[in-house]
């Protein structure tokens, strides 16, 4: 069974690069900083969908035991931070 999204369910946008941040700068290998190559995803405002600011993580390809686990354990705040702000925006709908 397929679902439609509510009109307010909010968007949050997790990604990782293999790259280092400096990578994605202007100047940088890539020449554009992540955050803008997912400007598309986050059009889902002109859907009536709140889109909160990204969650990226870099250097993905290859992290150390401490790396990964910090990453695991910010992602899991960032999830925790961004449910208890949503419920509100959900209720109002």
């Amino acid at each position: 069974m397929r679902t439609t999204p509510s009109r307010s369910t909010p968007i949050l946008i997790a990604a990782t690069a293999g790259n280092v941040p400096e990578a994605y700068t202007l100047n940088g290998q890539n020449q554009v900083p992540l955050g803008e190559l997912l400007n598309p995803l986050r059009h889902a405002h002109r859907c009536k969908l709140p889109c909160a600011s990204p969650f990226l993580i870099y250097r993905a390809d290859k992290p150390a035991a401490l790396e990964l686990a910090d990453a695991a354990s910010s992602y899991a705040t960032r999830l925790n931070d961004w449910a208890a702000e949503g419920a509100p925006a959900r209720a109002a709908a």
